[in-house]
C-alpha cells in the first residue's frame, strides 16, 4: 500500500472515531451523573439525523446552518426526556429503578425508532462535495478534515465547559461523589438535567456529521447504543479521554477491516476490540 491510501484511510478512521466520540463521551457524562445506561441514545443521533435530512431536502439550507439549529433542539429534548421520564424513576428502589429504566429508555428507543422510519421511511445521507487538498503525494478529503476540525473544536470546547465553568465543576463533583456534591450545595436534579441535555446534543450532533460519511437507515438506532455502550466500556465508565481514545480505536479498526477484507465484517469490529481490551485491561483504557 502506498502512503496516499494509507493517509486517507487514516484520515477516514479517525474521523469516523470522532464522530462515535462525541456520541459516546455523552452518554459516559449521563452514565457518570446518573448512572443511566440510556438505551435511546443511538436513536436520538439518528433522529436528530432525520430531522436534519428532511430539512436540508425540503430548504436547500446548508447542513452545517441546520445543525445550529437542530443541536440547541435535541439539547432541549435531552433536558426534558430526563424531566419527564428519567428523573420519575430515579427515586425508586434498587431492583425496580433498574428494572423500570431498562423498560423505559428501551421504549424511548423504539418509539424514537418508529418516529425516524415515518420521518424519513428509508435510509438516506448527503453528499456533499468540496475540492480535494494536494500535501505533495497525498490528496485528502477537505470535507472529512473540515468534519474532523469540527469534531476537534466540540470536544476542546467541551473539555472547557467540564474544566473551566461552575456547571463543570458541579459535574465533576457528581460524577465523583453524588451525596458529597450534594452536600456541598450542588442542585443533583439540575446537573443531571443539563447533563442529559448535554449527551443528548452530543449524540445528536454525532447523528448529523454521520450524514456526510455514510448512508443512515432510520433503524440503526440500537446498532448506534451497542457500538457507544462498546466505546464506553472500552474507555472506561466515566472516562471522557477514554471514551474519546476507544472510538477512535474502533473507527481505525473498523476502516482498516473493511479495506483489508470486506465491509460486512466491519460492524463486527468492536465487539473482537472489546474482547481483546478487555482480555488485556479489564478496566478499560482510560479508567477514570
Amino acid at each position: 500500500m502506498t502512503i496516499a491510501p494509507l493517509a486517507e484511510l487514516l484520515i477516514f478512521g479517525i474521523l469516523l472515531g470522532g464522530i462515535y466520540g462525541l456520541s459516546a463521551i455523552g452518554l459516559t457524562l449521563i452514565f457518570g451523573v446518573a448512572r443511566v445506561l440510556n438505551l435511546a441514545h443511538g436513536a436520538f443521533a439518528v433522529i436528530a439525523a432525520a430531522v436534519s435530512y428532511v430539512i436540508v431536502q425540503a430548504t436547500g439550507q446548508n447542513l452545517f446552518f441546520v445543525a445550529m439549529l437542530t443541536v440547541p433542539l435535541f439539547f432541549a429534548t435531552g433536558y426534558a426526556y430526563e424531566k419527564l421520564l428519567i428523573h420519575k424513576l430515579l427515586p425508586l428502589s434498587r431492583e425496580r429503578r433498574i428494572e423500570a429504566l431498562i423498560l423505559g429508555t428501551l421504549g424511548s428507543a423504539l418509539a424514537a425508532e418508529s418516529i425516524a422510519s415515518i420521518i424519513v421511511p428509508r435510509n438516506f445521507g448527503l453528499n456533499y462535495q468540496l475540492p480535494p487538498i494536494s500535501l505533495g503525494e497525498i490528496t485528502v478529503s477537505a470535507l472529512r478534515l473540515l468534519l474532523l476540525v469540527i469534531v476537534a473544536v466540540t470536544t476542546i470546547t467541551l473539555h472547557l465547559i467540564i474544566y473551566k465553568t461552575w456547571y463543570g465543576k458541579a459535574l465533576r463533583a457528581t460524577i465523583d461523589d453524588a451525596e458529597a456534591a450534594q452536600l456541598m450545595g450542588v442542585n443533583f436534579d439540575r446537573v443531571a438535567s443539563v447533563t442529559f441535555g448535554l449527551g443528548t446534543a452530543l449524540s445528536a450532533l454525532g447523528g448529523i456529521l454521520l450524514l456526510l460519511v455514510s448512508n443512515i437507515s432510520p433503524t440503526m438506532g440500537f446498532p448506534v447504543t451497542l457500538k457507544v455502550l462498546t466505546i464506553i466500556i472500552l474507555g472506561g465508565l466515566g472516562s471522557v479521554l477514554g471514551s474519546l481514545a476507544a472510538a477512535i480505536v474502533l473507527g481505525l479498526s473498523e476502516i482498516f477491516t473493511g479495506f483489508f477484507f470486506d465491509t460486512a465484517w466491519a460492524n463486527s469490529t468492536s465487539l473482537v476490540v472489546l474482547l481483546i481490551v478487555l482480555l488485556i485491561k479489564s478496566e478499560g483504557l482510560l479508567k477514570r
